[in-house]
């Protein structure tokens, strides 16, 4: 029996290296053995934490592979667009939003407001979910006035995994060092404990601390490892190595020297306040010679609230976004002004979708990407008053300015909007850089070349 036991491991860290490429490191083996015993287990949830640099990506890949080698149903998932695509493009596997996967988008008639609805899994077959960037998944109802939910995001997702078979299992997969969900003070996905005494279920976890070999020439990790040693240590602020100029006027020259017009994913700028995004939005646009107060094409964009048309396709907040096509008629409404534009958003395996969509571009100049309620409200009054076919259907799709997306420019970002995404380089606002050490860890491991800052 014992024979036949040492086999089996053998035999399936033989199909690991075969799927990998490289010889799994000590940590990375116990992971996958871990991970195969708990699928013929009775455990509900596996949780599998890692910093940056740890392997985790490796370790799912080599899983989903083995699932697929195996014919057992699984299905891989993330919070954010930008992330289901980055873990859909590094395993070769098919990835999906939470929202996506779970809910069915429902319009309402109080103005651009889309409810949620949360499907029913008919799916009766053994499946096992996995969920990369699960510190970000919330525990605590969240109230958008862009979207309406009736429970938080992790209990309607074990609901759902759990509806369609009481056996099915999840992975949760994440880094504890990053920042928490908003209005959140840790990442319950994360828990073993918390999903045991809300959720009744049965965990079992691993955590990854070796990092291995970073690409030459970057200290990336190295940065990310000092500032997560001394969050484990209870420091609340330190001295945070970046590279630093000397004028932020020099950062911006840096970044635009990496700026490339085709990839969405080369240059970030992760600020601390939604002012600050603002301000370096408007200073990258003047640079790249944008003379259009509002939106040109060419313009990185981040779509700003769920929105969805009358086909039933949508874009998940968060997700960005190139200008491809804007047209040069406006139409004002309510006050407002709008025109139509043709975007693209990345999807799966760095394939691409296209969608045709009316634009609100007040959105753009506003902290947040949406108007304040006094001038919704007047939207969704003029919307009732002129539009007949709405006052009956009360489907936000009826109307072209209630339906309308909102955006924001997509050269910075907040921390929280950064998270789940990966770009090539990454300038850190100062502010929040030694006071917030998750907040600047966060921030530093969004970068896969070069990160850096300058002197406040």
């Amino acid at each position: 029996m014992i024979y036949v036991c040492i086999l089996k491991i053998k035999n399936d860290m033989t199909d690991f290296l075969n799927i990998l490429g490289f010889e799994p490191n000590e940590e990375q083996k116990q992971a996958l053995t871990q991970i195969e015993d708990f699928i013929s287990s009775d455990a509900d949830v596996f949780i599998l934490k890692g910093s940056a640099g740890t392997g985790k990506t490796s370790v799912i890949k080599a899983i989903t592979n083995k699932l697929t080698k195996e014919n057992i149903n699984f299905y891989l998932n993330a919070p954010t667009g930008r992330a289901s695509a980055i873990i859909g493009e590094k395993t070769g596997q098919k990835s999906r939003t939470v929202h996506s996967r779970i809910y069915t988008p429902q319009k309402t008639e109080d103005g651009f407001v889309i409810k949620l609805i949360r499907k029913i899994n008919t799916e009766e077959a053994f499946s096992v979910y996995l969920v990369d960037e699960s510190s970000m998944i919330n525990s605590t109802l969240v109230h958008d006035n862009t979207f309406l939910v009736s429970k938080p995001l992790l209990a309607d997702f074990i609901d759902f995994v759990k509806q369609g078979n009481k056996k099915n299992k999840i992975i949760f997969i994440g880094d504890r060092f990053q920042l928490p969900p908003v209005y959140e003070n840790f990442s319950s996905a994360l828990s073993s404990d918390y999903l045991s005494k809300y959720f009744n279920l049965k965990c079992t976890s691993f955590e990854l601390s070796k990092v291995m070999r970073q690409e030459e020439g970057s200290n990336i990790l190295d940065i990310a490892v000092l500032i997560k040693n001394f969050i484990k240590q209870g420091y609340t602020n330190m001295n945070v190595p970046v590279r630093k100029e000397q004028y932020s006027t020099h950062a911006m020259k840096r970044y635009m020297s990496f700026f490339d017009s085709d990839k969405t994913d080369k240059t970030i700028a992760i600020c601390s306040t939604n002012r600050d995004v603002d301000y370096w939005n408007n200073w990258v646009r003047r640079e790249l010679g944008i003379a259009s107060a509002y939106i040109s094409e060419g313009d990185f964009i981040i779509n700003q609230t769920t929105w969805i048309n009358k086909s039933g396709n949508w874009v998940q907040k968060g997700e960005f976004g190139k200008i491809i096509l804007i047209s040069t008629e406006f139409e004002t409404f309510a006050d407002l002004t709008f025109t139509d534009a043709i975007i693209e958003f990345q999807t799966f395996s760095d394939t691409k979708k296209q969608v045709k969509a009316k634009i609100l571009l007040n959105s753009l100049n506003t902290n947040h990407g949406i108007l304040d309620e006094e001038r919704e409200k007047k939207l969704y009054a003029d919307v009732m008053k002129y539009n007949a076919k709405f006052r009956q259907s009360k489907d936000i799709a009826d109307d072209k300015f209630l339906g309308a997306m909102r955006l924001k420019h997509g050269y910075a970002v907040t921390c929280h909007k950064a998270q789940g995404g990966e770009w090539d380089n990454v300038l850190i606002h100062p502010w929040k850089m030694g006071n917030n050490l998750q907040w600047a860890y966060t921030a530093v491991t969004r970068a896969r070349k070069n990160v850096f800052s300058y002197v406040a």
